[in-house]
């Protein structure tokens, strides 16, 4: 099997679409109590509020068609998912030599996906479960095909999966064969 060609491939069945996800740069914000100046400061750089805990939001990027997807899984760590390096380069300058946060690369570590489709919240509940499907404007954490993986919506009607690398061609598998019951 070749595993990265497979990550890369669209998934699919009757109603539902899994198709890998790709960012330029990846990384974790992690900040430290209280992070008031840290936070304001990174705001200032994606152009808007850092979602709190359990929330996602996508911002547009200074470039046509470069966005910026923040979620907010842990009370002091938000992954940022920049679809253009300048975005990651500014966040990486405004983080370096601070003592209240930092920025951790993590470009590479993380593979994601988009699901959509009528029968997608069929596919997450039977990787599994319901709980996994998070409504708009929402991120978590949760086992999906029994690894954690982070699930968020920033746009109607579309999922994004978010797991470590190392379990990638795990969930692939177990969602090419779930879906093959489709």
């Amino acid at each position: 099997m070749d595993s990265v060609r497979d990550l890369d491939e669209v998934m699919s069945a009757a109603d539902v679409s899994v198709r890998p996800r790709r960012f330029s740069r990846v990384g974790s914000l992690r900040y430290f109590e209280p992070a008031g100046a840290f936070i304001e400061t990174i705001a200032a750089v994606v152009g808007g509020p850092i979602p709190g805990p359990l929330h996602a939001v996508r911002y547009a990027g200074a470039t046509m068609g470069s966005e910026i997807i923040l979620a907010c899984c842990k009370p002091t760590e938000t992954l940022a998912l920049c679809s253009g390096a300048e975005q990651f380069a500014s966040l990486e300058r405004q983080a370096a030599g601070r003592t209240d946060g930092c920025l951790v690369e993590q470009t590479g570590g993380i593979w994601a996906c988009t699901v959509t489709g009528t029968r997608a919240p069929d596919l997450i509940t039977r990787l599994g479960a319901a709980t996994a499907i998070p409504a708009l404007g929402v991120a978590g954490i949760s086992r999906l095909a029994e690894v954690a993986v982070t699930s968020l919506c920033i746009r109607p009607g579309e999922i994004m999966l978010l797991v470590e690398r190392i379990y990638s061609e795990h969930l692939a598998a177990w969602m090419r064969e779930t879906l093959a019951d489709f």
